[in-house]
């Protein structure tokens, strides 16, 4: 994940109230890193929503955060 996306990231996560995961950015991105995760992104290439979720990659999914920025 480039230094853009993480700020759009945080940015949506702001735009959502969802602060405790931006009280400590470096353990949202650690979460980050050991899941698995989707983007979706507008016209203006800017993130607007995302899907964030953990498995054991043989039966099981979590779904453990699912975010569209309020505008859309």
């Amino acid at each position: 994940m480039d230094e853009k996306d993480q700020v759009e990231i945080y940015d949506l996560y702001e735009s959502v109230g969802w602060i405790a995961y931006t009280k400590n950015p470096d353990r949202l991105w650690q979460a980050f890193a050991n899941s698995q995760y989707m983007t979706e992104k507008n016209n203006q290439g800017e993130i607007v929503a995302l899907i964030r979720w953990v498995t054991d990659q043989a039966t099981v999914v979590l779904i453990q955060d699912l975010l569209v920025h309020p505008d859309y």
